[in-house]
């Protein structure tokens, strides 16, 4: 003859709960509800998900900070400052370029700073603030070589003004992924605050 405990923790002799009668709901295992858990192969195909869609958006990054990079590149380094020749650029855009020579380096600047910083986000683990600073530095330093670089183009030359414009750029490019970063971190942390 055994005993059943039951919730309140008295245990009673008789019939049910395994030959022993139940006077209260028992806290026997098969009667309690517990959380659904995931299989095994639930965990894997979710973290193989997971791990896929980091890579696609680190495979993203990397090629829009190269096609990023060769177009600034190419703009800089073209034999000619005539935007609207470059057959790869639509016309258009050209045409803008052309009228604002200088202002034209700070959008271009300031989307290869954001890029930068994207492409820092998907590949490390870095903070916001590091991210943005390292995204200013490194399109400020490519603006100054290309600028430098110019000077060995017959048709180009060293234009001060650019530089600034250039690095103007890229510290508002850094600054406003930083915010980006911020605004959506808030988001996240609203949205789980409300679970």
């Amino acid at each position: 003859v055994g005993f059943c405990r039951t919730r309140s923790g008295n245990r009673r002799r008789g019939g049910g709960c395994g030959g022993f009668r139940r006077i209260e709901k028992p806290a026997c295992g098969d009667d309690l509800r517990r959380e659904p858990r995931r299989s095994a192969l639930q965990a894997v195909e979710g973290g193989f998900v997971a791990d896929l869609m980091k890579f696609l958006v680190r495979i993203a990054a990397t090629l829009a900070l190269s096609g990023l990079l060769a177009a600034v590149a190419w703009c800089g380094l073209a034999a000619s400052p005539d935007m609207a020749k470059l057959e790869w650029m639509p016309l258009l855009l050209g045409k803008w370029a052309n009228q604002n020579p200088t202002f034209r380096n700070f959008p271009a600047f300031a989307a290869l700073a954001g890029v930068f910083f994207l492409t820092g986000a998907a590949w490390s683990g870095a903070g916001r603030a590091a991210l943005a600073f390292y995204s200013a530095v490194a399109a400020s330093v490519l603006a100054v070589l290309l600028e430098l670089a110019q000077l060995l183009l017959p048709a180009r030359f060293f234009d001060p003004d650019d530089m600034a414009w250039s690095m103007a750029g890229a510290l508002t490019g850094a600054a406003l992924a930083w915010s980006m970063g911020a605004f959506f971190k808030a988001i996240r942390n609203s949205k789980t605050d409300r679970r």
